[in-house]
C-alpha cells in the first residue's frame, strides 16, 4: 500500500504544469499568443484554423477556474474579428475586401465559388464560438461579446455589400449570408438588439459603426427597417465622382449629410447623433432642425461642445426609424488623400445676392496639409484641403473614397485659399470625451 501511495505522489511530482492546471492551459497559452500578434498579416489562416481549434478545445473541456474562463472570453473578443478581418482583407475603410476563389476554375462552374460560402460561414462559426464561450463564465460583462458580435455583423454586411456591388450574387451564396447573418443575430446576448439586428436591411448594417471599444456600450443596431425615401440630391455625387467604386462608396454616404442651422452636420448614429462644428452648433440646449437631403427635417437641440477643438453633437429627438449613418474612418488621412465634401453653401453672398448655390453639394479634392500637432486648437483646422466650400460648409463631413469621414470642414485662410478641416484625431478624442460609442 505505501509503495501505491509512493508511486501515485512520483507521478504527481514529475506531472507537467498543464496537466496540474487542469484542461484548456495549453489552449489559452497558445491563444495568447496569437493575441499577441499585432500585425494582422501575420495572422495567416493556419493561423486562424489553429486558433478555432483552440477555442474549440475550450468550449468542449473548460478549464477549471473562473479566472481561465473568462480569459478565454476576452481572448475570444478581441482574437475573432481579427482573423475575419485578416482573412477578407478589408480596404479603404471596409469599402473593398479580398475574395478568395478556388484555384480550379471547374468548382466555379459547378456552382458558384465554394471558398467564398465557406468563409461566410466562418462568421457564423466564430459567433456561435463567442456565445458558447461566454455562457461559460456567469455573472460576465456582455458588452465585450456583443460588441465583438456586432463587430461580425457590420463586417459581414460590408463584406456582403462588396460583392454584390462587383459580382452576380447567386442563390446559393445569397442564402449563405443570409444564414450567417441569422446565426449571429441569434446569438447577441441582447434581446432588443437580437430583434433589431434580424430586422434591419443589409444595408443598414454595413453603414453601422463598427465597436472599436471593448468596454463601451455596444453600438445600437437599427430600431427597425427605414422605408425607401426620394433623395433627389444623389445626382450631385454622380455627376461630381466619375470612378463607380468611389461613387457607390459616397452614394452610401451621402444620405448621413445634414444641413442643420447656417451650417452643416453629418449623421453618426442611427438614433439620430450630428456631428458639426462648435461654431454651427453654438451652446449646450440650443434648438436646431436637421434637414436630410431625403427631405426628413427633424428637431434636436445641443448636447455637447468643445470650441477648442470646434466640434459639438447635436442629438435628435426620438424617431420611429433609423436615421441613414456615416461612420468614422479608422485612421488618420495622409497628405494627397483624396477627399470628397458634402455641404450645404450660402444661397446668398455677404451684401445679400443669390448665390444659386443648392443643398448638399459635392465638391471634390486632396488633404494638402497635415498640423503637426493635430490635437491642438482647430480654430483654423488642422487639415489643410483644397475642394471648394462656401460659407455654409462648416460642420461638412470630409469623406475618403470608402466612404468614411476623416476630417470636418471649419474655415477658410483668406491669405492662402486654402480650406481647413478639424482633424480625424481631434474628432476621435471628441467622441471618446463624450462616449460616443462605436465611433469606427
Amino acid at each position: 500500500m505505501k509503495r501505491h501511495v509512493f508511486l501515485f505522489v512520483l507521478a504527481l511530482s514529475v506531472a507537467s504544469p498543464a496537466a496540474l492546471a487542469g484542461p484548456g492551459t495549453n489552449s489559452l497559452a497558445e491563444l495568447a499568443s496569437f493575441a499577441d500578434i499585432s500585425d494582422t498579416s501575420r495572422l495567416s489562416q493556419t493561423t486562424a484554423d489553429a486558433a478555432r481549434r483552440d477555442l474549440d478545445d475550450l468550449i468542449a473541456r473548460p478549464p477549471r477556474s473562473a479566472q481561465a474562463r473568462t480569459e478565454a472570453v476576452q481572448l475570444a473578443t478581441a482574437l475573432l474579428p481579427r482573423l475575419l478581418r485578416a482573412r477578407v482583407q478589408p480596404h479603404g475603410d471596409d469599402g473593398r475586401f479580398t475574395v478568395w476563389k478556388p484555384t480550379d476554375a471547374s468548382q466555379m462552374a459547378r456552382g458558384g465559388n465554394p471558398i467564398l460560402r465557406a468563409d461566410i460561414a466562418t462568421f457564423a462559426a466564430d459567433a456561435r464560438r463567442l456565445n458558447a464561450l461566454f455562457s461559460l463564465v456567469k455573472g460576465a460583462d456582455p458588452r465585450p461579446v456583443t460588441n465583438a458580435q456586432l463587430h461580425l455583423m457590420v463586417l459581414l454586411a460590408r463584406y456582403r455589400t462588396y460583392i454584390a456591388s462587383n459580382w452576380s450574387v447567386s442563390a446559393t451564396t445569397a442564402a449563405a449570408f443570409d444564414a450567417a447573418r441569422s446565426h449571429i443575430a441569434r446569438a447577441l446576448v441582447d434581446k432588443a438588439l437580437r430583434q433589431a439586428a434580424a430586422q434591419a436591411s443589409w444595408s443598414e448594417l454595413a453603414t453601422l459603426l463598427i465597436p472599436s471599444d471593448r468596454g463601451a456600450s455596444p453600438a445600437p443596431a437599427p430600431a427597425a427597417p427605414a422605408r425607401v425615401r426620394d433623395n433627389p440630391y444623389l445626382i450631385k455625387v454622380d455627376e461630381a465622382i466619375a470612378d463607380p467604386q468611389v461613387r457607390r462608396a459616397i452614394r452610401a454616404a451621402q444620405p448621413a449629410a445634414v444641413k442643420i442651422g447656417g451650417g452643416s452636420g453629418v449623421n453618426i448614429a442611427p438614433a439620430g447623433l450630428v456631428l458639426t462644428n462648435a461654431h454651427v452648433a453654438k451652446v449646450v440646449g440650443k434648438r436646431f432642425t436637421a434637414i436630410f437631403p431625403d427631405g426628413r427635417e427633424l428637431q434636436g437641440r445641443t448636447i455637447a461642445v468643445d470650441e477648442r477643438l470646434d466640434l459639438a453633437l447635436v442629438q435628435l429627438d426620438p424617431q420611429d426609424e433609423a436615421l441613414p449613418t456615416a461612420r468614422i474612418a479608422r485612421s488618420a488621412p495622409a497628405i494627397g488623400t483624396a477627399v470628397i465634401v458634402i455641404g450645404n453653401p450660402g444661397t446668398t453672398t455677404p451684401d445679400g445676392q443669390p448665390t444659386g448655390y443648392q443643398r448638399f453639394h459635392v465638391s471634390t479634392g486632396a488633404v494638402r496639409s497635415v498640423a503637426s500637432n493635430p490635437l491642438g486648437s482647430q480654430s483654423l483646422g488642422g487639415i489643410g484641403h483644397d475642394a471648394w466650400t462656401y460659407w455654409g460648409h462648416s460642420g461638412s463631413p470630409l469623406f475618403n473614397e470608402g466612404g468614411a469621414v476623416v476630417a470636418l470642414h471649419n474655415s477658410w485662410d483668406s491669405t492662402t485659399a486654402m480650406r481647413h478641416a478639424v482633424t480625424w484625431q481631434g474628432i476621435s478624442a471628441f467622441l471618446t470625451a463624450n462616449q460616443v460609442a462605436g465611433r469606427r
